[in-house]
């Protein structure tokens, strides 16, 4: 059994109480954001992990985490058997660690305005188009997909400007596949944890998957 721990928060609950345990480059990061609601799920996603991981390694408090990038430009612990993903929008902000196996997570507001036909050609493929088209609530259905192809990618750590169209998912009742592109083990997990929320898991692993979200507190 491969166990995820999921943490969630809402930004407006963690206010500016975790910025005091970001680095300077995340600081840096956060004081770039044009728009205060921005700034803050971004001080509420990296507080989050930084909270999340000494909860897993208690000899470490948050500030004292140090992340290197890879190729990619995705963060990871320097010998550490711990694997860990972000992510976060106005709305909500999530992180999934997991230990030995990679993890992607991703959170998305369910906007129509950003479900057009010219982003899904850009990100969908043939038998993904298909799929929306003959979808009931085209829409959701759009964002379901968008998260977790975002969770794939970010699991993964190929990066954003891959050929994503040439990377397919199959969606069945409670289940999704790589179906094109990638013949490596991944399993998903998602759902609708807020109201106009969509919020999707990848993990690469075939091994049975037990994903334990919380509410961080």
């Amino acid at each position: 059994m491969v166990s995820v721990d999921l943490f969630l928060c809402e930004p407006a609950l963690v206010g500016d109480a975790w910025w005091a345990c970001l680095d300077e480059g995340e600081r840096a990061r956060a004081a770039r954001f044009k728009f205060p609601a921005d700034r803050l799920a971004y001080i509420a996603a990296h507080g989050l992990l930084r909270h999340a991981l000494s909860r897993r390694d208690s000899s470490r408090e948050p500030s004292a985490w140090r992340f290197s990038t890879g190729a990619n430009g995705k963060p990871h612990l320097d010998g550490s058997r711990l694997r860990f993903n972000l992510s976060h929008c106005r709305e909500l902000v999530a992180v999934a660690i997991a230990e030995d196996v990679e993890v992607g997570v991703d959170v998305e507001p369910i906007d129509p305005r950003h479900a057009t036909d010219d982003v899904a050609q850009r990100v969908y493929g043939p038998n993904e188009l298909l799929d929306l088209a003959r979808a009931a609530q085209p829409v959701d259905r759009f964002f379901e997909r968008w998260t977790l192809k975002e969770s794939w990618v970010k699991a993964t750590g190929i990066g954003i400007s891959d050929d994503l169209p040439g990377f397919e998912l199959r969606i069945e009742p409670g289940r999704a596949f790589v179906e094109r592109g990638d013949p490596r083990p991944w399993q998903f997990h998602w759902w609708t944890p807020r109201p106009l929320v969509k919020l999707a898991v990848c993990v690469g692993t075939d091994q049975p998957l037990d994903v334990r979200p919380a509410t961080w507190a």
